[in-house]
């Protein structure tokens, strides 16, 4: 079973349960599939395909979690980029990786916005 599988099947057999508890939040499978399937076919309908490398530059968030498994849902290969790495870091990252694509923190934008 893989992970796709695996969050289809907890959200059919338990959709209300909580799978994540972060700060003052607590999230469901069926939140938590909601959101992914989103990322899943925001990352479609910007061009990214199957085999396609995402760059992740996000913090220890859902958000990061969102886009790991909407990568997942869709084939595509997450890349997780250091949020620590500066622009030169993030470039040589990216270049070796072939990312086509990069989901980067509002917070991190000006560190890679000039790549």
């Amino acid at each position: 079973m893989n992970m796709r599988q695996f969050l289809e099947k907890k959200v059919i057999v338990d959709p209300e349960r909580v799978l994540l508890h972060f700060q003052d939040r607590e999230i469901s499978y069926t939140h938590f599939n909601s959101k992914v399937s989103g990322v899943a076919q925001g990352l479609l309908d910007i061009g990214v395909k199957k085999g396609d490398r995402v760059g992740l530059m996000l913090s220890n968030c859902p958000e990061f979690l969102y886009c790991w498994f909407g990568c997942n849902k869709i084939g595509a290969v997450m890349v997780p980029i250091n949020t620590a790495f500066k622009a030169d870091e993030t470039k040589y990252i990216l270049n070796h990786s072939e990312a086509s694509t990069l989901i980067v923190d509002y917070s991190l934008w000006e560190n890679v916005s000039k790549l």
